[in-house]
C-alpha cells in the first residue's frame, strides 16, 4: 500500500528550468532574522503555480507553464535557500538537455509535506520550512503594482537592487527590462517578458526619504 501512495504523490510535479531558479534567487534575503525570507516560496492553487522570492525590498515572483497534478489543491510551501544552492551545485539532478544548460531544469515532486528532486536511483526530499505563525508572511500578490491616476515625483531606487535586475536578466537570456512605476512612492515592475514555459516579473520598493 506504501508505494502506492508514494506515486499517486509523486503524480504532482513542477518543472523549474535551472536559468528560472537561478534568476528568482537574487532577491531572496541572504542574512535575516526573518529566516522565512531566506528561501523560495512555492505557491500553488489549482495548478496555477508562482515561485516567489523577497529581501523585503525587492520582491520576483515567476509563472511557472509546466504543473501537473495540482488540481483542487493550494499549496504554501517555502524552500530553505541551502536546499536550492544543494540542487543547483549538483548537476545529477538536471533534466532535460544537459548539453544545454538553457534547456536543463530540475523537477519538483510534491510528497506529503515537503518536496522530493529525483533522477534515476538519487533523490534528495525536502521538508517545507516550517513557521509558527504564517500570518507575517508576506502577501505577495498585493504588492504587485496596480495603475493609478497619481501624479509621478521623486522616486528612488537603490543601484544595488537595478544591478540585480542586470543580473536576473542575464539568468534569463533576455535584455535588461525598463522599471515601469504606478505612481508617487509606489513599487516600481520590470517584467522580463512571457514565454512558453513562465513569465518572470521583479517589484523594487522605493527607497524611503
Amino acid at each position: 500500500m506504501e508505494p502506492e501512495n508514494e506515486a499517486t504523490e509523486i503524480e504532482k510535479y513542477i518543472d523549474v528550468p535551472i536559468k528560472i531558479l537561478n534568476a528568482v534567487m537574487i532577491t531572496a534575503a541572504k542574512m535575516d532574522v526573518r529566516y522565512y525570507l531566506m528561501g523560495l516560496r512555492i505557491d500553488i492553487k489549482d495548478n496555477d503555480c508562482h515561485l516567489v522570492t523577497t529581501n523585503g525590498h525587492q520582491l520576483s515572483y515567476c509563472k511557472l507553464r509546466k504543473v501537473s497534478g495540482f488540481d483542487g489543491c493550494n499549496i504554501d510551501s517555502i524552500i530553505g535557500s541551502e536546499f536550492i544552492k544543494t540542487i543547483l551545485s549538483t548537476k545529477h539532478f538536471y533534466m532535460g538537455n544537459g548539453k544545454k544548460l538553457s534547456q536543463a531544469f530540475i523537477r519538483f515532486y510534491r510528497v506529503n509535506d515537503g518536496w522530493r528532486v529525483q533522477k534515476d536511483f538519487s533523490y534528495l526530499f525536502i521538508k517545507d520550512m516550517v513557521t509558527n505563525n504564517k500570518s507575517h508572511i508576506i502577501d505577495w500578490r498585493r504588492v504587485i503594482p496596480k495603475t493609478a491616476d497619481d501624479s509621478i515625483n521623486k522616486v528612488q531606487i537603490q543601484v544595488d537592487y537595478l544591478i540585480g535586475i542586470q543580473k536576473i536578466a542575464k539568468f534569463l537570456g533576455v535584455r535588461t527590462p525598463s522599471l515601469v512605476f504606478f505612481g508617487d512612492n509606489r513599487p516600481a515592475t520590470a517584467n522580463f517578458g512571457v514565454f512558453d514555459e513562465f513569465e518572470f516579473n521583479t517589484i523594487t520598493m522605493p527607497m524611503r526619504e
